[in-house]
C-alpha cells in the first residue's frame, strides 16, 4: 500500500531547501495559484480576462505566433464559457439549473447534454467520498451568507435544511435527458464541480482553434496544456493559506488541470469564530479539519470536485481517497498547518 509523505520526509528525500519562488501573479487565479511564463520563442503569449459567474475573474492564455488567431480563439472559447454559464448558473431564474431547482418535488425537468454530465460526474464524485462532495446542499448555503449579510444559519434552519441536502434524491434519467429532485425545497449547487468543468471546455476550443499550448484561471481552478514557449513545463504555486500572497509548494506541470479548494477564499468571522463557504453535508457548517486542498487531475472537473471533497474528508480520509481515486492527487495542509502529499506527486513538487 502505499503511504502517505509528510513534507519533511519530502525534504529529506528531494534533498530540496527551502527557499523563495520569484512569481507572476495571474489574473483570476490569485486565490490559489499562480503559474510562471517566460516566453523564449517566437511564440506570443496572448492573455484576455473578463470577469464571470458573479464577481470570479477569469483568465484565459494562449501561446502562439499568429496573435489574431490567439484573440480569435480565447475570443471562441469565452462564448463557450458564457453559454454554459448560462446553463449552468444558479442564479439565473432562466437557466436550466434554476428551472430544475423551482420544480424541486413536483416534476422532472428536460436538459441539456452538459447538464446531465455535471451531475453524473458530481454524484458519483458524491458516493465516492461518502458525501463529502455534495451538489444538493444548494439550499444550505443560500441560507449562509460568507460576503455581505455575514449570516449564520439558526438550528432551526439547519434541522429543516438537512432533509432536503441528500445527494441520493438527485435522479437523473439519461437516456430521457431529465433531471428530478425528489424533495421540496432542494436546491442542485454546481458551484464545486462546473467551474472546472466549464475550464475544461474552454481548453477544448482553444485546441480546436489550433492552439497547442495556454491556459485557463478561474478562481481557485487553472487547466493547462501544452508547455511555455521554451519547451518546459509550466510552474504552478499552491498559496499559503495563512500568508497572502506567499506560496508554500510548487509543481512542474503540462497537459493537466489542477484546483486548489481553501478555507481563506470566502469566509467571514463573528465572536471569534471564523466561518467559511466550504460546508460539511453531514452539519451544514464549515468543515474544520483543512486549511486547503489542492488536487491535480486529467481534467479540471475531476480536480475542482476532489478537491472540495477532500476537504471537507479531512486530511486522514482525505489523503486515502486521493491515493484509491484513478483521477487524481494531490497535496493536503491540515488544520495545523501539515503539509501531506500523495506519493505519485512526490518527484514533482517543491516546497518554499
Amino acid at each position: 500500500m502505499e503511504r502517505m509523505i509528510k513534507r519533511r520526509e519530502m525534504l529529506k528525500l528531494l534533498g530540496l531547501s527551502l527557499c523563495s519562488l520569484c512569481s507572476l501573479s495571474l489574473p483570476g487565479n490569485a486565490h490559489a495559484l499562480a503559474a510562471l511564463i517566460k516566453p523564449k520563442s517566437d511564440l506570443k503569449e496572448t492573455q484576455v480576462s473578463r470577469v464571470m459567474f458573479g464577481n470570479i475573474l477569469v483568465s484565459l492564455t494562449a501561446l502562439s505566433s499568429d496573435q489574431k488567431k490567439a484573440r480569435q480563439a480565447i475570443s471562441d472559447a469565452f462564448l463557450e464559457m458564457k453559454r454554459l454559464e448560462h446553463l449552468m448558473s444558479m442564479f439565473r431564474k432562466e437557466s436550466q439549473l434554476s428551472r430544475i431547482n423551482q420544480a424541486a418535488g413536483l416534476r422532472p425537468v428536460k436538459v441539456d447534454r452538459e447538464i446531465l454530465e455535471v451531475l453524473d460526474l458530481g454524484l458519483q464524485l458524491s458516493r465516492e467520498t461518502e458525501g463529502a462532495f455534495n451538489m444538493a446542499i444548494g439550499s444550505a448555503m443560500r441560507h449562509w451568507d460568507f460576503i455581505d449579510k455575514k449570516r449564520i444559519p439558526t438550528e432551526e434552519e439547519i434541522q429543516a435544511l438537512s432533509r432536503a441536502t441528500r445527494f441520493e434524491d438527485v435522479m437523473l434519467d439519461k437516456a430521457g435527458e431529465m433531471v428530478f429532485l425528489k424533495k421540496k425545497g432542494m436546491q442542485i449547487d454546481p458551484g464545486g464541480i462546473g467551474k472546472g468543468y466549464i475550464a475544461e471546455r474552454a481548453k477544448t476550443i482553444l485546441l480546436e482553434s489550433g492552439i497547442t499550448s495556454g491556459l485557463i484561471a478561474l478562481a481557485g481552478d487553472l487547466v493547462l496544456f501544452g508547455t511555455k514557449a521554451d519547451g518546459s513545463s509550466w510552474r504552478v504555486g499552491v498559496q499559503h493559506p495563512r500568508r497572502k500572497g506567499e506560496i508554500v509548494a510548487s509543481l512542474d506541470l503540462t497537459d493537466c488541470a489542477i484546483s486548489t479548494s481553501g478555507d481563506y477564499e470566502r469566509f467571514f468571522r463573528k465572536d471569534g469564530v471564523t466561518y467559511h463557504h466550504l460546508l460539511d453535508p453531514k452539519t451544514l457548517f464549515p468543515a474544520r479539519r483543512c486549511q486547503s486542498v489542492s488536487v491535480v487531475s486529467e481534467k479540471g472537473s475531476y480536480a475542482d470536485s476532489m478537491a472540495t471533497g477532500a476537504f471537507v474528508m479531512g486530511p486522514e480520509k482525505g489523503m486515502q481517497f486521493l491515493n484509491r481515486s484513478e483521477h487524481g492527487e494531490g497535496i493536503i495542509i491540515d488544520g495545523a498547518g501539515e503539509i501531506t502529499v500523495s506519493p505519485k506527486l512526490a518527484s514533482r513538487i517543491r516546497f518554499h
